[in-house]
């Protein structure tokens, strides 16, 4: 009887097929077989049925099932497509890129995956969290503080307050303080009209240039110092995107607040003052409020100064201006000597400040910073900068080593902090002031009963001893910039941390608590604020 004969043949497929499926059973030629199809390694046997002349079984390691022809397609990959090589520089298929041999999806901002390109990828594609809408990382480019409330400027233009809002002055549309019981990240960016690009914060009101070169300002209105023409406090129940900006027709680069009024510097050296000015702070020759009923750039703020200014920082009640011609001027409240002229005489209240001579002559003085009644400017001397000072000497904050006042007519003229150093900025407020040191480090001296000078204690310094007797406070990071409220500290560190010390009472220190810091540990020792998701 003629058995019928099998025939084993097999068949043999790409390592890298790259999606392309061949189908393991082949039946024989005559259609009437049966096959059996078997996986191993790349290779399918398949066994065939039909009639022979006697039983055998043989393997045809000459036969394939597909042409050689068709094999090139299979074994490689189409060049350009998802997942096959490619050598640097070849064009991959559209949303491909080549990536370490290999055509990969190009990355996708806000997927929640860091892809090559991306400093950061939290998910989404919007902005002011942390993460920009770019996929940047958001960096602090401005820190500033008001009396009891703290705000930051970023990259994108943001901005972020924390702290006391009793009339508004953190712009979120209430009254709660923020960072007494919730991170600063909570309520996000301001919803202000345009992005900003300079802020700064008075005692109870806030300030920030836009990108058009105008200025809004938002918090409390006693005075018309947010230039609104009337008195109503703005950003306790309305949202501050409706304001319109204050434009001056000279576009401007900064802005200072002091305690009822404003001041701005224009691109090229310009300044305008309003709000209360019963101490000539405005600088106009008068003690006319400006803003109160009419709009602050309608009116004649222009401060006749006498020439370009470079610099400008206001106190309390007087204003401080470094000259570009080199010089410095000052004007508003002479109380205590703070102007710096030898006496207690207001200026701005009926001569303008340009009738007064320059302070300093023609020598460049490249920071002045202006306190609640002292004032304090970084002075070159031949070669190496001095931090000279005038006014108030409560506590020690002129950091001689007494609490006598300066430039009173009094006392000396002037007082040179001891501090040992390179000092490359200053900063004053309250009661306190603080010098920032060429190798990032900062010292403060002067009054410190919530622990403002961040040194683990609430004794004053510089009041019978000198700033220098203390050690310096050194971050994790080197210190880049100073703000400083009524009571409290902030500092912007180079790896953009931002640390606060001193009173809390109102979530000032933005650290959900209201617990003083400085006080018994040091600043250095405290966390940083929360200020993303």
């Amino acid at each position: 009887m003629t058995m019928p004969r099998a025939r084993l043949v097999l068949l043999a497929l790409g390592a890298n097929s790259c999606g392309y499926v061949a189908n393991p059973a082949v039946l024989d030629s005559d259609g009437d077989g049966t096959s059996i199809s078997a996986s191993d390694g790349g290779e399918s046997s398949v066994l065939e049925t039909g009639n022979t002349d006697e039983s055998s079984t043989t393997t045809d390691a000459d036969t394939n099932s597909v042409d050689e022809s068709d094999t090139d397609e299979t074994q490689g990959c189409p060049p350009g497509t998802l997942d096959c090589p490619c050598d640097i520089g070849e064009v991959c298929a559209p949303g491909l890129q080549c990536e370490a041999g290999l055509c990969e999806p190009m990355p996708v901002c806000g997927n929640g995956i860091v892809e090559t390109g991306e400093q950061c990828d939290d998910g989404n594609v919007g902005g002011g969290d942390g993460c920009e809408a770019d996929c940047s990382s958001t960096r602090i480019v401005q820190i500033t503080a008001g009396g009891n409330h703290t705000c930051v400027l970023t990259d994108a233009g943001d901005v972020i307050c924390w702290g006391h809002n009793n009339r508004g002055q953190l712009g979120y549309g209430h009254v709660q303080p923020v960072g007494d019981n919730e991170a600063p990240a909570v309520y996000g960016v301001l919803p202000l009209v345009q992005s900003a690009t300079a802020i700064a914060a008075g005692a109870y009101h806030t300030c920030a240039v836009l990108a058009s070169g105008t200025v809004t300002c938002w918090g409390q209105n006693t005075d018309g110092q947010l230039g609104l023409g009337h008195l109503q406090d703005i950003g306790d129940n309305e949202d501050i995107d409706t304001l319109i900006p204050l434009d001056f027709g000279d576009s401007i680069q900064s802005v200072t607040a002091g305690s009822s009024f404003t001041c701005a510097l224009s691109v090229i050296g310009g300044v305008y003052c309003w709000g209360g000015n019963a101490y000539g702070q405005l600088g106009h020759g008068n003690l006319s409020p400006i803003g109160d009923n009419e709009i602050a750039s309608n009116a004649n703020s222009f401060v006749q100064v006498g020439g370009a200014v470079s610099s400008l920082r206001a106190g309390a009640h007087h204003v401080c201006a470094s000259m570009v011609a080199g010089g410095l001027r000052c004007w508003g409240h002479g109380s205590s000597g703070r102007l710096g002229y030898g006496n207690t005489n207001n200026i701005g209240d009926d001569e303008l400040p340009s009738a007064v001579s320059l302070k300093y002559g023609g020598e460049v003085i490249p920071v002045v910073a202006a306190g609640s009644s002292h004032t304090v400017a970084l002075h070159p001397n031949s070669g190496s900068a001095q931090i000279r000072g005038w006014g108030s000497n409560s506590y020690g904050k002129l950091g001689v080593g007494s609490t006598v006042n300066h430039g009173d007519g009094v006392g000396p003229l002037e007082a040179i902090a001891g501090v040992s150093g390179t000092v490359v900025t200053v900063a004053a407020s309250n009661n306190q002031t603080c010098a920032l040191f060429d190798d990032g480090a900062l010292g403060c001296w002067g009054a410190n009963s919530a622990g403002q000078l961040g040194l683990g204690s609430t004794q004053h310094l510089g009041d019978d001893e000198l700033p220098s007797s203390a050690a310096k406070l050194s971050f994790a990071a080197p210190v880049v910039q100073i703000a400083m409220g009524f009571d409290h500290t902030c500092v912007l560190l180079d790896d953009q941390d931002v640390h606060c010390w001193g009173s809390n009472a109102y979530g000032q220190l933005g650290l959900e608590g209201v617990d003083a810091i400085g006080d018994n540990e040091l600043a250095t020792d405290a966390d940083p604020v929360p200020l993303f998701d």
